[in-house]
This record gives C-alpha cells, structure tokens and sequence, in this order.
C-alpha cells in the first residue's frame, strides 16, 4: 500500500501532464505498486523469514524472477490494451547528448552515495 501511494503521488501528475487517460494510469500504478512486497529487499521477506526460520537471504534470491515476469506481464497487458484501443502515446525522442549528461549525472550521484 505504501508503495503504491509513494510511487503514484510521484508518477501520476506526470502522466497526467503526458496525456495519458486517468483508468490506465492508474490501474498500471496499482498494478505496479503491488510489486513492493515483492521485490527484495523487503520487510515482509524479512519478517517471513524471521518467523519461519527460513534463510532471508535465499528468500531475496528467490524473490527475484517473479516481480520480473510480473512486470513483463504488466509491460505487454499495457502494450496490448493501447495498441488495441488506439491510445498509443508516443514520447518526444530525447537528445543522446542529453541522455549521455543524465547517465553521466546518475553515475555520479550512485557513486557518491555508495561510497
């Protein structure tokens, strides 16, 4: 639930301002949200494993196919229902110098946080 609300205050202003429709932006952010408790690390693994005396650290490695084929699921269900309704959005293509800068700003930003 709180990923949900974390990533949908964050991604559904930004949808909306691209044009997409209200019931697909959200139903694809619901749909996404739920893959918080899914995706290691996270505390319900942790507290399964706590309470099952099961390795967490097996249960992180195990979790990691399932949220990847959901959300290639998810992925491809998005793909299908706008190709099929005609709501296909097309986004400006993005400068490679600009790309570049920003993979470059990232970089740094990771490397200095990791460090």
């Amino acid at each position: 639930m709180a990923t949900a609300a974390t990533v949908g205050t964050v991604a559904l202003p930004s949808l909306h301002k691209r044009g997409y429709g209200m019931r697909a932006s959200l139903g694809s952010l619901a749909a996404g949200g739920t893959l918080g408790i899914l995706i290691p690390p996270s505390v319900n693994m942790i507290v399964y494993g706590s309470l099952t005396n099961t390795s967490i650290g097996k249960l992180f490695i195990a979790g990691h196919p399932f949220p990847a084929a959901l959300t290639g699921c998810f992925m491809l269900w998005i793909w299908i229902n706008s190709v099929t309704s005609g709501t296909v959005k097309r986004e400006d293509k993005v400068p490679l110098a600009e790309r570049l800068r920003t993979l470059q700003f990232l970089c740094r930003r990771w490397w200095c946080s990791a460090s």
